[in-house]
């Protein structure tokens, strides 16, 4: 038995959603820095795994967050990033065995204890900067923000 054709089935299956998480902490940290640019509190949120949050955590950390993307972001890195301002450190030398053609591997996972710091414009009047760790979990093939109190 042939199914009678109508118009729209020869449409090809949809392709999959494009994955919208951050798969590395570099990507992670371009989504914090492009979220500060935009000033848009709840692509920040978008970036944090919120469960295990009672309701009004939730409400009262979503709330910091608007208040804290009105600050302008001086910097984010990991603890092992040098201050703003130190110099960068050396960059390795380039090893002449390394094959360029060679496919690329995937991200590794982050550390153990992977931190994000944002260092944003404080709001007191001192001029000092605010900082704002954030752990990094990996969950799902994608890395999120979870406070770190």
């Amino acid at each position: 038995v042939n199914p009678v054709a109508t118009p729209g089935n020869d449409i090809p299956p949809a392709a999959p959603p494009p994955i919208l998480c951050a798969a590395s902490l570099g990507a992670l940290r371009q989504s914090v820095i492009d979220a500060f640019a935009s000033h848009d509190a709840n692509r920040m949120a978008g970036l944090m795994l919120w469960s295990g949050y009672g309701r009004g955590t939730a409400i009262a950390d979503i709330r910091s967050l608007g208040a804290l993307m009105k600050q302008p972001l001086l910097d984010v890195g990991t603890p092992d990033d040098p201050a703003p301002g130190d110099d960068p450190p050396a960059p390795a030398p380039a090893t002449s065995g390394a094959d360029p053609s060679a496919p690329s591997t995937p991200p590794a996972p982050p550390p153990a204890n992977a931190q994000l710091v944002l260092h944003t414009a404080g709001n007191d009047g001192s001029g000092s900067p605010h900082e704002l760790r954030f752990n990094v979990i990996s969950r799902a093939g994608c890395l999120w923000l979870r406070n770190a109190d």
